[in-house]
């Protein structure tokens, strides 16, 4: 599609930007959210699955496009910002629930570091076009949740 087409049908680069990152919203198949759904893995397993998420695909490696999307609209109140923004309290939230299914102590805590991790992850996936910091935060995340699954 040529500028002058995609730029026929929206106003301008935020209203594109808006558009891709919806269509990930509602893409069952967008493979963390594909993850997070599946019904055949525990939830402590599907935790860490979704750190595998970040290293697929083709090279170069994306990352993550909410995380992407959000330092190209780095005013809080941009339109953009603010998309990326709630998508990412709504993937916390998902964690916690996860979190809160496999038995951890304090889901939300253990949701906040697991979402720092993955975004972490997702932004040296792509500054290395690596797979190799998806593999290491997930073994990060196998640790925080090893603590918060463990008994006193």
């Amino acid at each position: 599609m040529s500028k002058r087409t995609l730029y026929h049908h929206f106003a301008g680069k935020d209203e594109v930007v808006a558009a891709y990152l919806a269509a990930f919203a509602e893409d069952g198949t967008y493979a963390p959210q594909a993850i997070l759904g599946r019904t055949d893995l525990a939830p402590r397993a599907r935790l860490l699955e979704v750190f595998a998420a970040l290293s697929e695909g083709g090279r170069p490696l994306r990352g993550d496009p909410y995380v992407n999307a959000a330092v190209e609209a780095a005013d809080p109140e941009d339109r953009v910002h603010r998309l990326a923004a709630e998508h990412k309290r709504r993937f916390t939230d998902r964690l916690a629930a996860l979190a809160r299914a496999a038995g951890a102590r304090d889901p939300e805590g253990v949701a906040r570091r697991l979402a720092l991790l993955y975004d972490g992850a997702a932004a040296q996936v792509v500054v290395q076009d690596s797979p190799e910091p998806a593999a290491e935060a997930q073994s990060m995340a196998a640790a925080i949740l090893r603590e918060a699954l463990d008994r006193p």
